[in-house]
C-alpha cells in the first residue's frame, strides 16, 4: 500500500516538475493529548472499586475516589521533504505520555486506610506519512497528513494500602512495541519567508498489546517479583461475589500456588488511541 503512495506521488512531481519546490522544512510541535488508555486504566479501576466496596460492606465511610489517566502530552517533530508544492513526504518522532495519581480514604472508628493507584504510560513513535498542502491565501495554508507509526511503549502502575503504617503495594512495570495509524488537519501561518506557526488537530489509532517486564509484591519486608506478561483478567470479590476487571504480570506456566477465581484472562493491551491539540513552528531549510 505504501509503495503504491509512494509512486502516485512521484508520478505527480514529475507531471509538475515546472512547478516542483524541493524544499526541507522541519515541523516542531508541543500540546496536549487526550488517550484513552485501555485495559490499564480499566483494571486498575476495577482493582480500585473492588476495595471501595468492601470499605462499604464494612460501614467505613470513603471519600476520594479513581481517576483514570486519559489527559497528557504529545511533542515532538517531523522532517518534512516537500517532493512538489503540495506534496511532501515526513519523517519523525515524538512523545506521548498520559499519568493520574488517586486516592481514596476509608475510615472508621478503630482505623484509617488509604489507598493509593496510579497509572503511567507513554509511547515514542517513529512516523512515516504524507503531508498535503492547500494554499488558502498568501499567509495561510490548510495541510491535510496522514501515515502510519512505530510505537515503543512502556506502562507502569502502582496499586498500594496503608493501614496504621503498614503497606501491601503492588507494582508493575512492562513494555511492548507496536503499530499504528495516524492523521490530521494544521493550519499554518507565514511569520517570514522561512518560518511559520501552525495549530493542528491531530488522531491516532494504536492499541499495542504483548507488554512484557515486571510484577511486584510488597509487604512489610517481604517482597515478591514475578516476570511473565502483562493479562487482563476479571476476579471475584468474596466479599459480595461480584467480578472485577484487574491487570497484572502473570506466568501461565507458573500459576501461583493458591490461583484466585480469575475469568475472562487474556493478555492486556494498552489503547495509545485518542487525540491531541498541537501549537508549534514550521521552519523551512
Amino acid at each position: 500500500m505504501w509503495c503504491f503512495a509512494f509512486l502516485v506521488v512521484f508520478l505527480l512531481a514529475a507531471t509538475q516538475r515546472a512547478q516542483a519546490s524541493r524544499i526541507f522544512s522541519l515541523k516542531l510541535y508541543g500540546g496536549g493529548a487526550y488517550i484513552s488508555g485501555g485495559d490499564l486504566n480499566v483494571g486498575l479501576e476495577g482493582y480500585s472499586n473492588m476495595y471501595l466496596d468492601l470499605a462499604r460492606l464494612f460501614s467505613y465511610n470513603v471519600s476520594g475516589g479513581f481517576k483514570a489517566a486519559n489527559l497528557g502530552i504529545d511533542f515532538g517533530g517531523d522532517f518534512i521533504f516537500q517532493i512538489t508544492s503540495k506534496f511532501g513526504i515526513g519523517i519523525g518522532s515524538g512523545y506521548i505520555m498520559a499519568s493520574k495519581k488517586s486516592t481514596m480514604m476509608f475510615k472508621n472508628s478503630d482505623e484509617t486506610v488509604i489507598q493509593t493507584v496510579k497509572p503511567q504510560y507513554n509511547a515514542i513513535p517513529i512516523n512515516m506519512g504524507l503531508f498535503f498542502k492547500i494554499p488558502i491565501s498568501r499567509k495561510l495554508n490548510i495541510v491535510l497528513n496522514g501515515g502510519t507509526g512505530y510505537y515503543m511503549a512502556k506502562a507502569t502502575s502502582l496499586c498500594s494500602l496503608n493501614a496504621g503504617g503498614i503497606t501491601n503495594e503492588l507494582s508493575t512495570d512492562v513494555k511492548a512495541n507496536g503499530f499504528g495509524i495516524n492523521g490530521g488537519i494544521a493550519f499554518e501561518f507565514k511569520m517570514g519567508t522561512n518560518i511559520g506557526f501552525f495549530v493542528e488537530l491531530s488522531g491516532r489509532y494504536a492499541k499495542i498489546g504483548k507488554f512484557d517486564g515486571s510484577g511486584t509484591e510488597k509487604s512489610n519486608g517481604y517482597s515478591n517479583i514475578t516476570n511473565g506478561r502483562l493479562y487482563y483478567f476479571e476476579i471475584q470479590n468474596w466479599g459480595n461475589e461480584k467480578y472485577y476487571p484487574e491487570v497484572s504480570v502473570y506466568d501461565p506456566k507458573t500459576p501461583p500456588i493458591n490461583p484466585p477465581s480469575l475469568t475472562n484472562m487474556r493478555e492486556a493491551k494498552i489503547d495509545f488511541s485518542g487525540g491531541s491539540v498541537r501549537l508549534g513552528l514550521i521552519i523551512q531549510l
